[in-house]
């Protein structure tokens, strides 16, 4: 069976998020703005700030504020909290579905 790995699909429509990903993920963080989204799906998937600021097309320090967003909007208390949310959500949705 064929899997599709999201990083590869989303880095192959220019560096957003693939249409079905975006409403999946408005679903699951309701309380995150587009950007933040966007940003906490890359940085959540292993991407550095750098790396993340050069795929979304936005400079580092705009990454680090979307970051900030996120952890402030999830209660997040550092990048490890953050990767642990945006996992667990992402996790019971796929276990429920």
């Amino acid at each position: 069976m064929n899997t599709i790995n999201t990083i590869d699909l989303a880095s192959k429509i220019n560096h957003s998020l693939p249409e079905k990903l975006s409403i999946i993920f408005n679903c699951l963080f309701p309380e995150l703005s587009d950007k933040e989204i966007e940003c906490l799906f890359w940085i959540c998937n292993g991407h550095s700030y750098s790396i993340a600021a050069d795929k979304m097309g936005i400079t580092e320090r705009t990454i680090k504020f979307h970051s900030s967003n996120c952890m402030k909007k999830l209660t997040a208390y550092n990048n490890y909290d953050l990767r642990m949310i945006y996992h667990s959500r992402l996790l019971a949705y796929l276990l429920l579905k």
